[in-house]
C-alpha cells in the first residue's frame, strides 16, 4: 500500500467502503487512476478536506452503484461534479467560477433554433435540411452525421417562433446545467431565485414570466433520432420516439420543475465547461459565441493540449449565430448586418470575461475588398486558467482510451512482435 492510499484509510478511520475497493481495483486497471492519486498529494498537508472529498465520493458511489460499477473513476467524477462541492477544495475552483453541461449536436442544434428560428446553417454542406409537413405545415428539421441523426418538428413556426426566443439559449443551458448537476434525473428542479443569482433576470417577476415564456416555447418542439453509442468496443444504434424539448413542466414563482426527452438525458457525447459569467452577458449574440467556443473547444481538445489554441473560420460563426449569407444582403449593408454583430459579440465577451481563461483574436485581411475576403478570416482562440486544464485532461483521457481500444484490438502477433520490440 502507498502512502496516499495510507492516508486515505486513516483519514476514514479504516472503515470499509465501496469506495476503497473500488479505488483499489480501478488502480490496477485504470491508468487515469493514477493520476486521481497523484493529484491528492494536498491530503498530505490537510486532512480535513480530503475527509469531506472522500465522504462526498462515497455518497456519490453508494447512491449511483450502476455508474459506480461500469465507470472509470475519471468518468465517474466528471458525470458527478457535485463531489467538488466544497469552498476548500482547490478543485472546487472549477465548480465556483465554471458550470459543466452536456454538449451534442442535438442541444447545439435547439440552442440555433432558439437563437434565430428563421436562419439555420451549418459549416458542412447537406447537414441540415428544413421541409414543412404537407398536412400539418409544421417545420421539420433534420441534422444528420456519421454517429446520429435528430429531426425536430416545430409547431406553429411562423406564430411561435418569428423571432429569436429571448435568453432562450441561456435557459436551455441553465437547464443542461441543473440535469448535469442532479445526476440525469427524471425530473430536473431549480429555484426561480437561481436564474437572478445566477444573472439571467433582474427580479422574480421576470423570472418567472421569461422561464414560463422559453419552457412553453420549447414544448412546443418535438425531438427524435437515431444515435451511436458504444458498449466497450461494440457498437449500436438507440432510436428515440418523438418527444417534447420539456415533456412536463410546473413554474410557481419559487421554483420549475421539467422533464427533458431521454434522447438529451441518456445521450451526452460530451461533458464541456461554460464560465459562470456568461449568463450576465447582454448581448444574445455573445452568449451564443461564448457558448459555441466552448462547445467546439471540447471538440478540440487535442489541439489544445498540443499548442493552446484552436481556430474557428468566421463564416462558420456567421451561420452559428443565424446572420445573414453574403447573397441575401444588399452590399452596403455588409458592415451592419455580418461584420458588426460578430466584432460586437467579441467586444462584449472580452469586456465580461474574467481572468484569463481564453483570449479571441481575430485573423483576417484589415483591407479586406469585399465581404467574402473577410468572412474567410478567422477567430484563434488561445486556451488559459481552468479551461485550458480542463481540456488538456479529456485530452489525455482520450489519448488512454484509444490507446487502450487499440491494445485490446491489436492481434496476438502484433502485440508478441510489439512486445519483443
Amino acid at each position: 500500500m502507498n502512502n496516499e492510499q495510507e492516508v486515505l484509510k486513516s483519514t476514514a478511520n479504516d472503515k470499509e467502503s465501496n469506495f476503497y475497493k473500488i479505488l483499489d481495483i480501478a488502480k490496477k486497471t485504470d491508468p487515469a487512476v493514477k493520476d486521481l492519486i497523484s493529484s491528492l498529494n494536498l491530503i498530505t498537508q490537510n486532512k480535513e478536506i480530503i475527509t469531506e472529498y472522500i465522504d462526498k465520493l462515497q455518497r456519490a458511489i453508494e447512491a449511483h452503484p450502476d455508474d459506480a460499477s461500469i465507470m472509470t473513476v475519471d468518468q465517474f467524477l466528471e458525470a458527478h461534479p457535485e463531489i467538488f462541492d466544497t469552498e476548500k477544495s482547490d478543485t472546487d475552483i472549477k465548480v465556483l467560477t465554471h458550470l459543466t453541461l452536456p454538449a451534442t449536436a442535438l442541444t447545439n442544434l435547439l440552442k440555433q433554433f432558439l437563437n434565430n428560428p428563421q436562419r439555420l446553417e451549418s459549416p458542412r454542406r447537406n447537414r441540415i435540411t428544413i421541409e414543412e409537413h404537407y398536412l400539418t405545415k409544421d417545420s421539420i428539421i433534420t441534422y444528420r452525421s456519421d454517429d446520429a441523426e435528430y429531426t425536430l418538428t416545430i409547431e406553429r413556426i411562423k406564430e411561435l417562433f418569428a423571432k429569436r426566443v429571448q435568453n432562450g439559449s441561456k435557459i436551455f443551458n441553465f437547464l443542461l446545467q441543473k440535469l448535469n448537476e442532479q445526476n440525469y434525473a427524471e425530473n430536473t428542479e431549480f429555484l426561480l431565485s437561481e436564474l437572478i443569482e445566477a444573472g439571467i433576470y433582474s427580479s422574480p417577476d421576470t423570472a418567472y414570466r421569461g422561464l414560463k415564456t422559453v419552457l412553453d416555447k420549447l414544448m412546443r418542439i418535438h425531438v427524435e433520432g437515431r444515435v451511436k453509442i458504444y458498449e466497450g468496443r461494440k457498437q449500436k444504434e438507440v432510436f428515440n420516439t418523438k418527444a417534447p424539448t420539456i415533456m412536463t413542466r410546473t413554474v410557481s414563482y419559487n421554483k420549475c420543475t421539467a422533464m427533458l426527452p431521454p434522447i438529451i438525458r441518456n445521450y451526452a457525447a460530451y461533458i464541456t465547461i461554460l464560465p459562470r459569467w456568461g449568463y450576465t452577458l447582454q448581448s444574445e449574440n455573445a452568449y451564443m459565441l461564448l457558448d459555441y467556443i466552448y462547445y467546439l473547444a471540447r471538440q478540440n481538445t487535442d489541439k489544445i493540449r498540443e499548442r493552446g489554441y484552436f481556430t474557428i473560420n468566421l463564416d462558420t460563426i456567421r451561420q452559428h449565430l443565424g446572420l445573414p449569407s453574403p447573397e441575401e444582403v444588399q452590399k452596403g449593408n455588409y458592415n451592419k448586418l455580418i461584420v458588426k454583430p460578430i466584432e460586437d459579440a467579441i467586444i462584449a465577451i472580452d469586456e465580461k470575461q474574467e481572468g484569463n481563461e481564453f483570449k479571441i483574436t481575430p485573423v483576417y485581411t484589415l483591407e479586406y475588398k469585399n465581404i467574402h475576403e473577410y468572412l474567410d478570416g478567422y477567430l484563434e482562440i488561445k486556451m488559459g486558467g481552468v479551461s485550458f486544464e480542463y481540456m488538456e485532461q479529456r485530452a489525455i483521457q482520450e489519448e488512454k482510451r484509444i490507446s487502450e481500444v487499440q491494445r485490446k484490438t491489436l492481434p496476438p502477433s502484433k502485440k508478441t512482435d510489439k512486445k519483443e520490440d
